[in-house]
């Protein structure tokens, strides 16, 4: 078991956060430990499949808001619809300038995208936190190894993909259409550019997550390339 004091929540949720992330070999007794803590926000990952303690885990407070499905790529070929294969051609990807930027991350902010993760759907927060905390992820992004690209279609911005380049590999962070200049499948474009930039830039592997609330985006990044590596069950509990 992995205890992590994420105190960087504090400034997007505006509480004291705990995550606590379990390994395989776990058992039941990890709530004599986890109950000590104090923290009001609290955020507990489990492996898929260990049914034993997700019920553990329900019984002591805690209560079930998505699956995490972990995904990644090795740069296998696209599975492209003839509507995305038509559009492809027509849309540019490039860094995001200054300007493109603070655009991208008001848009996200202001809560109107992402409506299916775990922040969003919790009613101790909701839509425009969940915005608030996405667009201060990237930011913090950019200011480290972050590449913030920007999809452009005659000029004018329809969506963007944030990638955190590692040692190896990539993580895709975030990925969607804007909705000032939404196009016809520009989220699976979108997630392909991030595989695309990747690999360009000698990444071995991509990887990025989704939350099960959000089937649409499998959909969309399964389209781009990727395959399911594992899963996590994400319960949370509120303490007052």
């Amino acid at each position: 078991m992995r205890i992590v004091d994420a105190v960087w929540e504090k400034r997007n949720l505006g509480v004291d956060t705990v995550e606590i992330a379990l390994d395989e070999d776990d058992d039941v007794n990890v709530f004599e430990e986890i109950n000590t803590l104090k923290q009001p926000y609290q955020v507990l990952k489990i492996p898929n499949g260990r049914i034993d303690i997700s019920s553990a885990a329900q019984k002591n407070g805690f209560y079930l808001i998505e699956t995490q499905l972990n995904l990644i790529s090795r740069f296998s070929e696209p599975n492209f619809s003839p509507l995305v294969k038509r559009f492809l051609d027509s849309i540019n990807f490039e860094d995001a300038n200054d300007v493109e930027t603070e655009l991208v991350l008001s848009e996200i902010a202001s809560g109107e995208i992402f409506k299916t993760d775990r922040i969003a759907l919790d009613p101790h927060f909701g839509c425009k936190i969940a915005g608030v905390r996405y667009a201060n992820w990237i930011r913090d992004t950019l200011n480290c190894s972050g590449h913030l690209l920007v999809a452009k279609k005659n000029g004018a911005l329809s969506g963007f993909v944030s990638v955190a380049l590692k040692d190896d590999y990539a993580d895709a962070i975030l990925g969607g259409a804007l909705s000032s200049n939404r196009i016809p499948s520009i989220g699976v474009m979108c997630s392909y550019a991030g595989v695309t930039f990747a690999r360009e830039t000698g990444a071995k592997y991509v990887i990025t997550s989704v939350s099960s609330n959000n089937i649409p985006a499998m959909k969309i990044n399964l389209a781009a390339g990727y395959e399911i590596k594992d899963s996590l069950y994400v319960l949370v509990r509120h303490i007052s």
